[in-house]
């Protein structure tokens, strides 16, 4: 599901294939995976969400217990080539954050 104000032009294919990988992690808990911002929205000058690469998702509607686990889950599933972060715990705009910004390729480029 998207947010109505979300804006997606530009948005890199990892971050759409991401998606697609996280939203039955909150299918499991009956709950929709909302993106709450992409290329759209007010973030630091050097946000990788300018680039396409990153997107936000709603995360208080999951019982604080089920924050903590979602959060490892999307970081296990996506692996090392993406940052994954709880942004604004207990906040309005509490998020999950994730970007794709792989350091080096994982398997030493083979």
């Amino acid at each position: 599901m998207i947010k109505h104000t979300v804006d997606l032009r530009g948005l890199s294919p990892q971050c759409a294939l991401a998606y697609a990988i996280i939203a039955p992690l909150f299918h499991k808990l009956k709950l929709e995976c909302v993106i709450t911002s992409a290329t759209d929205g007010k973030h630091g000058d050097l946000s990788l969400h300018y680039m396409g690469k990153a997107l936000d998702l709603r995360s208080k509607h999951l019982a604080p217990d089920d924050r903590s686990r979602m959060l490892n889950a999307i970081r296990d599933r996506l692996g090392p080539q993406w940052d994954v972060l709880l942004e604004d715990y207990g906040k309005d705009n509490e998020h999950f954050h994730i970007e794709f910004d792989p350091r080096e390729f994982p398997h030493g480029g083979n």
